[in-house]
């Protein structure tokens, strides 16, 4: 028979092993949930790959818009809402969000141009292992004079399991197609690098009507030297003395 103490010893190894067992997946599930915590806040580094100043309008019933399916829905807008704020802060320089258009031009201030998100239209499909969706977004850009520059219909399709997930795709995928087209947009640029300025240069002045006035004028360059008089007809003295 194993004498006590050693039957002591192998219990004891036995307890440690399990706790450091225990241990190590609440500490790796804790970075797990510390990830999705951070991820969920929405703070996303703003890498800035355009030096644009946008300001982001997308108004209550943008958000609200929602799809109902049986007992369930899905909220298309305020997760549409949310993508767009994430791409949009991965892609310009300074995002502002609002509500709505500012009333006063001082609203503007800080921003280089607007875009207004419209309610969008979600469509989803039921079937066996996954469920179609569609979703449609029209994004429309505005100067800081609320003056529209241009206006983008942008549309996504997938196949998702997870209703929400999916959702969360599409919304992703029409603010990402909607800020290449919104650089690649001839106005725009034009707000990044204007175009020079356009040298006019003085025209010369129609001097016709001051010459047959017959005002002293001269005439326009270059200068001519002035003609040699012509001698006149010598004077006949023939059979005077």
């Amino acid at each position: 028979m194993m004498p006590r103490r050693i039957r002591l010893a192998l219990l004891s190894a036995a307890l440690a092993a399990a706790t450091a067992v225990g241990v190590c997946p609440s500490a790796s599930g804790q970075v797990a949930q510390a990830k999705k915590t951070e991820a969920a806040s929405g703070q996303q580094p703003q890498t800035g790959s355009s030096s644009l100043r946008v300001m982001l309008v997308v108004s209550d019933s943008v958000r609200a818009y929602k799809v109902q399916m049986f007992l369930n829905h899905v909220d298309f807008g305020r997760r549409l809402g949310t993508q767009a704020e994430k791409v949009f802060g991965e892609s310009f320089a300074v995002v502002k969000t609002a509500t709505a258009l500012p009333a006063d031009p001082s609203g503007y201030e800080g921003v280089d141009v607007a875009v207004v998100l419209d309610v969008p239209q979600g469509e989803v499909h039921t079937g066996f292992f996954n469920n179609p969706m569609t979703l449609t977004a029209v994004f429309v850009v505005r100067n800081t004079k609320g003056e529209e520059l241009f206006r983008a219909r942008e549309v996504a399709n997938d196949n998702a399991q997870n209703l929400y997930h999916g959702a969360d795709r599409l919304g992703e995928a029409v603010s990402r197609q909607f800020v290449q087209e919104m650089l690649a947009n001839a106005n725009v640029k034009n707000i990044l690098s204007p175009p020079p300025p356009v040298e006019v240069k003085p025209a010369l002045e129609d001097t016709s009507m001051m010459d047959s006035a017959g005002l002293d004028v001269p005439p326009p360059p270059p200068w001519a030297p002035p003609a040699a008089p012509t001698p006149g007809p010598a004077a006949n003295t023939t059979g005077k003395p």
